[in-house]
């Protein structure tokens, strides 16, 4: 009975995850995406300001980008955190990006008449278009060693694993039309790397993209999260290599961003690379397992699974949001059009 008995997350404290606030935002632009709404965008605004300035206290030093508080502060909530970190400081940041965009696209149409002070916008724009630009360089600076984002910057234990998630940021701002919040050449470089260690040296790249693996190729075992495959998780980081080649393939049939151009080989490679990570969940989730219509929120490499009927698994639309909004398969057949016409 939901009246007496309320279904709820007693587990921890959410208030002080760093991670919830940031999706909510980004959340509200996906859909004003989806749907055209900006009416919907004007009703939540004045929440996404509460949410980010409650957010923004998390920033303890000023260099544009929250920190997490040494606990699993956020959605892998026994897998801690300390410091900025790749996965709660990319969601940050397109979050900032975010709430940049809707105040001035808001103002600009000026449908905050009558809801709030225009002026509260406009004080948003200034307080957080600084942010967003420091947080960028220290995201870079604090987590980027060459190949990927480290899991965070803390220095201890587990700081430089392999996460799955490191790129769930520049994912978000790809599907919410925003521009990327790391240069494109770096998030390949850490798409692919997921792919080289999280997906094709774990369990034969049958059973998806497991959470945490250590630069030596070994499993993060440093917590029970660490070491399970997300379904939902795998699925958004297909999702991301998709938006990431369909961004590289414009890039470099318009001569823009000549930054992010990446090799014909390495496109291929990660168009590729979706598809075989995404395969992993069918393979397993459908064929070893046979969970089918009642996919679990992970599993081990074992086959334990946790938390059947989950609804993370559910981001596989993910993927078809990427095709369907970057007409990927048009640009596929192009792409192999022009590399090998009898290919088409």
């Amino acid at each position: 009975e939901p009246w007496t008995k309320v279904n709820v997350y007693n587990f921890q404290d959410v208030s002080r995850w760093k991670d919830l606030g940031p999706k909510f935002v980004l959340q509200v632009l996906r859909d004003v995406r989806t749907t055209g709404s900006l009416e919907f965008a004007a009703d939540m605004y004045p929440t996404i300001l509460h949410v980010m300035d409650t957010v923004a206290q998390y920033d303890t030093d000023g260099d544009g980008l929250i920190e997490n508080q040494g606990f699993p502060d956020q959605t892998y909530d026994i897998w801690s955190v300390s410091g900025p970190s790749a996965y709660t400081g990319g969601l940050w940041l397109a979050a900032l990006s975010a709430t940049i965009h809707l105040s001035k696209d808001l103002l600009e149409r000026g449908l905050l008449e009558g809801k709030m002070d225009p002026n509260e916008a406009r004080a948003a724009c200034e307080r957080y278009e600084p942010m967003y630009e420091s947080g960028k360089e220290a995201y870079e600076r604090l987590l980027w060693n060459g190949k990927y984002f480290k899991y965070d910057s803390s220095g201890h234990g587990h700081h430089d694993s392999i996460m799955a998630d490191q790129m769930a940021g520049q994912w978000y701002a790809r599907a919410c039309g925003l521009p990327p919040i790391v240069k494109p050449k770096f998030a390949y470089a850490s798409l692919q790397t997921v792919y080289d260690l999280n997906v094709l040296t774990f369990a034969d790249c049958k059973k998806g993209a497991v959470n945490g693996m250590r630069p030596n190729g070994q499993v993060d075992n440093s917590s029970m999260q660490s070491r399970e495959v997300w379904t939902g998780t795998t699925y958004a980081v297909a999702a991301a290599m998709l938006q990431e080649w369909g961004a590289a393939v414009e890039d470099t049939n318009t001569g823009t961003a000549r930054e992010s151009v990446v090799s014909d080989d390495a496109k291929e490679s990660l168009w590729l690379a979706a598809f075989e990570t995404a395969r992993g969940i069918w393979h397993s989730g459908w064929g070893d397992f046979g969970y089918w219509y009642a996919t679990p929120e992970g599993w081990e490499n074992s086959g334990n699974y946790r938390s059947l009927g989950y609804m993370r698994p559910l981001s596989v639309w993910a993927m078809q949001f990427a095709i369907d909004k970057g007409q990927l398969i048009d640009r596929r057949k192009t792409t192999l059009q022009s590399a090998s016409p009898d290919r088409v």
